[in-house]
């Protein structure tokens, strides 16, 4: 670590390199003011503007000189005037920013724990030391997808299934150990962080943890905690105990990383050349943020990786397995970071600032790869944008290529056309790297200079209206040309606006002629849009201040209240909400009692359809990315910003504020922060915070704001509360966004987040908004659908029983037949989230008693039928399949023994009888071993051959029932979830390991595991 002293030193030593570069500046500006100074209009500007100079060289820092240095001349006169203007300008542009970096330097940065206070980050983050980290929304640097591999491999892996490996298990093991503590209450931070190491040590060990360190220089700033590879910090983390607690804890972190970078640019140069690739993680409570950090040369920049994760675990495994991707996605780029030596990954020559460098190479038309290096971004005052100059050999400027990013679609085809015709920049190749934009390498059409011809746009050469005037004529013949080219070959382009068009000028502004009709040459560009005639459409979000052939969406065609330590507490009583707080608070899915959420999460899940709601959505979702990570001084500014943004897709006037809710059987009254009514009935409950670090826990809050208003519907509505109470809750968190469900199911209060929280941060990609606009979309729909209920036709005759399915109302028999189905109540009523139910067909009849079980995802169907046929399992009668929600296996229903009538237990229960195991051992032996032939014999597997999952048919008096000569007892073979054919299943990566396996957690189950297994367990109870 530096010392105090090596600090003051580089401070001092920085100081001056900055100051003798900005004297260097106002030496060039004061001499491209001289020849200025004979024009009359502008000598009192220029007497101003030397002053203000003459500051400058004295070491002047202030405000008022940073105000004259900002101030530029207005450009007129002759083509000589103009062009002196503009160098003047250009280089005075270049000595404000320096001044402006002179003079945030000056003043100390507060240290991480102050930034993260809104009121000091809110001033700090419109300085020139600004992080790109998004907020404010136009603090934004280029993607880490594009800036180091390792990002690009975590975001893709992040997406991808879970492999069949070891580091997978582990994974898996340590995201259901995740979901299992964080819900819980900790009394510190410093609990909580421990209870994390101790889940994350089988992918991240213990060990590598580091207490708190220091960044920089003593008192500057310092890490919560540290994770080192090799010596390198690759981890820094942050943790809250709460939700509520502290200040915001992602621009605490940011602060943290940009201390970081300074410490690393002097003690290690090579690291500080790869980038500083740092994984960020803040912990919030029970939420885990995944961010990357990196510095492109001049700039810090943070990014959150992948979309905050609710470490709560549910009984279908889908938020612990979208986990689990996540911590694998990090173990696997640990590894490739440990693989990277301090040497290794540096460059000779630095990297230019505001460029990609993932890309070294491209494929061009002719299936040849060529090196590409890229230069410096098209518009230096867009770090974001995604235009770069690039060259194949840095000494040939003839190699100059622009390189365009993107991140979805491109015209390739109408493109080549068009350069075909020589209307468009030659298309030299493309460079494809998954979950990276793609980047199209095509002619650099270079602006001209003093000496030679270049291009600019139409819509720059139209504000010189003399030149415009002079030159329509020819301009338009050369339009009318492509455009009856492009409608010859019926392709379209969709956005053709002046800025799109490029015009080729000589060095005095007038176009370039050629031929003898005297044409202009004109290139069309930017073909995301482009393709073929009706085949693609305009995009949802667009500019609609522009008046468009078309509307959004459709074809472009040619012509033709809640304190942790309080909420800990009652989450322990009955009138627990079932809301994952702690993990053991869980109710069933709600995609299984109303349609409305199984509907949203599927449309979710689904690509925007063409239509004005989802044009609308995708217009609210850019609003949002832009304005919510602004800062607010209070949380009804922010909340009426957010309203104005949703005002397409849901009304301003359905939304009510501060509304207060009387539950008759409550002593205490509760207030809604928003609540939406568009028809007298409330559809949305929302609360909003200012900040990740203001009040208390916003979750926690509107869950119990919800179970108010279930409990005021019951004495007003009962109509209503017989349909379960479906209301959508919103949790606005600062610039976070989590959409939840809240359902009553008779019993119950239960909610469940809908999705995953969602960061309203825009992104040059439009990927962040994009998915926010399906979440809002699919709101939008779902509202649709409450608000086309009736009160009468939504609820049934008679009440559901509490703790069963909704959705589920009829099912396929194995012919093809579709029978009625009404589920009576859970197999185990204790425990009413496990997914197994009694159900009846209707009329309900004891005869016709069937049991359901809810499978999220594969089932050995085969394997299940093939034993029933044998009468060794349960008869399999049916199925009832529903997108968005798990499938239902309706089966014969092995009822358990009653004094007067024999029944069905598990060898489990049968087996605690020492007695009644040993005098029966044989019988059941035989048995087991005439169902392991006949599976081995058809080459099928279960997988989880244990005594829980063999039923056994008993009397009254717990004897096993026996029949034939041979005195036979009845075995059942039960739960079928692993089971298939041999080699082409596998053991799941997460699973008791307490349990002596045959295989390996993720490796195929072949012919001999159960054999193996029921062995084992058989030998251990008999001997």
């Amino acid at each position: 670590m530096a010392s105090p002293s090596a600090a003051k030193k580089r401070k001092i030593t920085e100081t001056g390199n900055k100051n003798h570069q900005l004297i260097e500046t106002v030496t060039d500006v004061n001499a491209l003011l001289d020849p200025l100074e004979t024009i009359l209009s502008l000598r009192n500007k220029i007497k101003v503007l030397r002053v203000a100079l003459g500051d400058v060289v004295k070491k002047d820092f202030n405000e008022a000189i940073l105000k004259v240095l900002n101030q530029p001349f207005s450009v007129g006169g002759d083509q000589a005037t103009r062009a002196a203007i503009g160098y003047v300008n250009d280089k005075l542009s270049l000595l404000s920013e320096e001044y402006q970096r002179r003079l945030d330097y000056g003043k100390p940065i507060p240290p991480p724990s102050l930034y993260a206070k809104r009121s000091i980050w809110a001033d700090w983050q419109q300085k020139s030391t600004a992080i790109l980290c998004f907020r404010p929304s136009d603090k934004q640097g280029l993607p880490l997808c594009v800036l180091d591999h390792v990002f690009r491999e975590f975001q893709r892996q992040a997406r991808a299934p879970l492999p069949l490996t070891e580091d997978a298990r582990k994974a898996m093991n340590a995201a259901f150990d995740l979901c299992h503590m964080m819900p819980s209450n900790f009394d510190t931070e410093y609990d909580r962080g421990r209870v994390f190491d101790r889940c994350l040590d089988p992918i991240l060990p213990y060990s590598s943890w580091g207490e708190k360190a220091y960044t920089s220089a003593p008192k500057e700033g310092q890490a919560g905690r540290i994770y080192k590879l090799g010596g390198v910090v690759r981890i820094l983390r942050e943790d809250k105990v709460e939700i509520g607690t502290g200040d915001d804890v992602y621009m605490q972190m940011s602060r943290t990383y940009q201390l970081h970078v300074e410490n690393v640019r002097k003690e290690n140069p090579s690291l500080f050349k790869q980038g500083v690739p740092v994984f960020l993680l803040c912990v919030l409570g029970p939420m885990l943020l995944i961010c990357g950090g990196f510095h492109d040369t001049n700039s810090t920049i943070v990014e959150p990786l992948v979309e905050p994760c609710l470490m709560f675990g549910d009984c279908l495994h889908v938020r612990q397995e979208a986990l689990a991707r996540k911590l694998f996605a990090l173990k696997q780029a640990f590894d490739t970071l440990r693989s990277r030596s301090r040497s290794d990954g540096a460059t000779t020559n630095p990297h230019p600032a505001g460029v990609p460098r993932v890309y070294t190479t491209y494929t061009t038309e002719d299936n040849t790869e060529r090196s590409l290096t890229f230069l410096r971004t098209m518009e230096e005052s867009l770090s974001q944008h995604p235009l770069f100059i690039a060259a194949e050999d840095l000494l040939d400027s003839s190699t100059h290529r622009l390189v365009k990013l993107v991140g979805k679609d491109y015209g390739v085809g109408a493109h080549r056309l068009l350069a075909e015709r020589q209307f468009a920049p030659k298309l030299y190749g493309q460079k494809s790297l998954e979950s990276a934009p793609t980047a199209y390498i095509m002619e650099y059409l270079s602006p001209p200079t003093h000496t030679q011809s270049g291009w600019v746009t139409l819509f720059k050469f139209f504000k010189l209206d003399d030149l415009a005037s002079q030159y329509s004529h020819a301009i338009w013949n050369t339009l009318d040309r492509i455009l009856t080219m492009m409608e010859e070959a019926k392709v379209v382009h969709g956005d053709l606006r002046p800025n799109n068009v490029l015009l080729e000028v000589d060095s005095d502004d007038t176009p370039v002629c050629s031929g003898e009709e005297q044409e202009v040459n004109l290139r069309v560009v930017d073909f995301d849009w482009a393709g073929q005639s009706g085949e693609v459409c305009y995009p949802l979000q667009r500019n609609e201040d522009i008046t468009w052939p078309g509307d959004a969406g459709t074809p472009i065609i040619g012509m033709p209240v809640t304190l942790t330590s309080i909420w800990a507490d009652w989450q322990k009583k009955p009138t627990a909400i079932l809301c994952f707080r702690p993990s053991d608070k869980q109710g069933l899915p709600l995609c299984v009692l109303d349609n409305v959420f199984r509907e949203f999460q599927r449309q979710v899940r689904t690509p925007l359809p063409s239509t004005p709601d989802a044009r609308k959505a995708m217009n609210a979702a850019f609003d949002l990315c832009h304005a919510m990570p602004n800062n607010f001084d209070i949380e009804s500014d922010r909340g009426k910003v957010f309203d104005k943004c949703l005002d397409p897709i849901l009304p301003l006037l359905s939304w009510r504020s501060e509304v207060r809710i009387e539950a008759p059987t409550e002593l205490r009254t509760g207030q809604a922060g928003r609540t939406y009514e568009p028809n007298g009935v409330v559809l949305i409950l929302r609360e909003d915070k200012l900040e990740t670090g203001t009040g208390d826990d916003v979750y926690m809050q509107v869950s119990r704001v919800y179970q108010l208003y279930v409990e005021k519907v019951r004495g007003k509505d009962s109509s209503l509360l017989e349909q379960g109470v479906p209301v959508f809750l919103l949790c606005v968190l600062g610039p976070m966004l989590l959409i939840c469900g809240g359902f009553h199911d008779g019993k119950s209060t239960i909610v469940e987040p809908l999705v995953e929280p969602c960061l309203m941060f825009g992104d040059c990609l439009h990927v962040r908004q994009e998915a926010l606009a399906r979440q809002l979309f699919a709101l939008k729909q779902a509202l649709d659908t409450l608000s086309s209920r009736s009160r009468s036709n939504g609820a049934t005759p008679n009440p559901h029983p509490a703790g069963v399915p909704r959705v589920y109302t009829t099912y396929t028999t194995e012919d093809n037949t579709e029978r009625s189905l009404t589920f009576l109540r859970p197999l185990e009523e204790s425990q009413p989230q496990y997914l197994l139910f009694i159900t009846a067909e209707d009329p309900p009849d004891s005869s016709t008693h069937k049991l359901v079980k809810l499978v999220g995802k594969g089932y050995g169907v085969t394997a299940h039928r093939l034993l029933a046929e044998r009468q060794v399992a349960p008869v399999l009668y049916g199925q009832s399949s529903l997108e968005g929600a798990p499938t239902a296996y309706i089966m014969e229903y092995l009822s358990p023994p009653t004094d007067s009538q024999s029944g069905w237990v598990t060898l489990f229960e049968f087996l605690k009888s020492k007695d009644l195991a040993t005098r029966y051992s044989h019988l059941i032996g035989t048995a087991l071993t005439r169902i392991l032939m006949m599976m081995e014999e058809a080459k099928v597997v279960h997988g989880d051959l244990r005594p829980n999952n063999v039923m056994l048919e008993v009397n009254s008096d717990k004897t096993p029932v026996c029949s034939g000569k041979e005195q036979n007892v009845n075995l059942k073979v039960i739960d079928f979830d692993w089971a298939g054919q041999s080699g082409e299943v596998c053991y799941p990566l997460q699973r008791n390991e307490d349990i002596t396996w045959p295989g390996d957690a993720g490796t195929p189950i072949i012919v001999g595991h159960d054999r193996l297994m029921v062995k084992d367990w058989w030998f251990k109870q008999f001997t």
